[in-house]
């Protein structure tokens, strides 16, 4: 019926017919059908429909899972900006096909007032999202840049990262060299400190935060290396940072070599270059700051930009005070909580942002020996994970 709606509304000498029958259309119980209809309407500079398509619109956006969708689409399409507010207000839908059509319709408005959302979501965003919200702010263009150069310093990689690529894109040749390039550098510079904190942690016997922070920095350290390795591929051949990449990742330890040797002829620019090849020597290992001792590291910690290892320090230093006092157990951190269920193999494919998010809404319960907490056969709205 879709495509029989877009065949009608080429039948320019039939344009009156057509009207009539399409018009019917916006009534049919499937979105697609009726998404098809509001644009064939559109399409025949129907003005007297136009009111009808509006009630369409709004109907497809109000219904939510598939409708909203295609409602998604249609507003894109058509780019409609009155309805841009409302497809905003989509994205705190529950279902992620409906951010995903929200976040593509966004950038296809141009709403650069709803960057600050977009950037928002990038953090819990699953890849199909992410993907979505990158090619939002792409399809704003030259518009998101003064919005974006904002964010540039944002303490969070992954928003950091997002920015990043998207300047990437955006910004000529010469704003490129004299802005983004120094970003990286200082960027994957100051990193360096942060990936010791793991081993300050294994060196007190605090295992199960070192072992947390040992996840963060990794998912840090992913999200520098893309960013940098984005830039990277608009001063070369992006065919030749993609071998590159490979080469470097490679199981084989002299292809790996290689890739490295590649990289340190100073590809592309050699201070990002440098920064990056210093970064990915150290993957696997950390070195850096020795001449700090692990209380001093702690310490430093607590100002740190990324609030995970900046919590975890600050944790750490709390433990060690109070590790000689005999105390009562009591309920768990949200800390606490994060390390027990990275402990859970349910979760331990988790990045440590989606496992604080679960932490955030479980809820620590004691019971009496012999409380039956599940009775086989009874429906029941909680999942129990027991520490002890």
């Amino acid at each position: 019926r879709a495509e029989c709606v877009k065949l009608i509304s080429k039948a320019s000498h039939l344009k009156s017919q057509s009207h009539f029958f399409i018009r019917v259309k916006l009534l049919d119980n499937h979105p697609k059908v009726v998404h098809e209809g509001v644009k064939a309407l559109y399409a025949l500079e129907s003005d007297e429909s136009f009111a009808a398509c509006d009630e369409a619109i709004i109907k497809m956006l109000d219904t939510g899972g598939e409708w909203a969708v295609y409602g998604c689409h249609t507003v894109a399409d058509l780019k409609l900006q009155t309805y841009a507010a409302w497809v905003v207000s989509l994205l705190d839908e529950e279902r992620p096909a409906v951010k995903v059509a929200a976040a593509h319709c966004i950038g296809k408005l141009q709403h650069i007032e709803s960057i600050p959302i977009l950037l928002d979501m990038v953090t819990m965003a699953d890849q199909e999202l992410r993907k979505a919200i990158l090619q939002a702010l792409l399809d704003m263009g030259d518009k998101a840049l003064p919005t974006l150069l904002t964010y540039s310093q944002h303490p969070n990689p992954f928003i950091w990262n997002a920015v990043v690529t998207t300047l990437a894109e955006l910004l000529d040749e010469g704003r490129l060299h004299s802005l983004l390039i120094e970003l990286c550098v200082q960027r994957l510079q100051a990193s360096t400190q942060e990936r010791a904190l793991p081993t300050a942690l294994e060196k007190l016997d605090l295992l199960g935060l070192a072992e947390l922070a040992k996840e963060r920095c990794g998912e840090l350290h992913e999200a520098l290396i893309s960013a940098a390795w984005s830039v990277m591929a608009k001063l070369v051949d992006e065919r030749i940072v993609m071998t590159l990449r490979e080469a470097i990742q490679d199981e084989n330890i002299e292809v790996r070599e290689n890739g490295l040797e590649v990289l340190a002829e100073g590809l592309g620019d050699r201070r990002l270059a440098y920064a990056l090849l210093d970064q990915l020597k150290r993957d696997g290992r950390v070195d850096a700051v020795e001449e700090l001792q692990p209380l001093e590291l702690l310490q430093e910690a607590t100002a740190w930009a990324d609030s995970w290892l900046k919590d975890i320090a600050i944790y750490a230093l709390s433990a060690l005070e109070r590790a000689d006092m005999k105390e009562e157990r009591k309920f768990l951190t949200m800390l606490d909580k994060v390390i027990f269920l990275k402990q859970v193999s349910l979760f331990a494919d988790l990045s440590v942002d989606e496992l604080g998010l679960i932490a955030g809404i479980a809820t620590e319960e004691v019971h009496e020996d012999l409380t039956y907490l599940l009775r086989r056969g009874e429906p029941n709205a909680a999942m129990y994970l027991l520490i002890e």
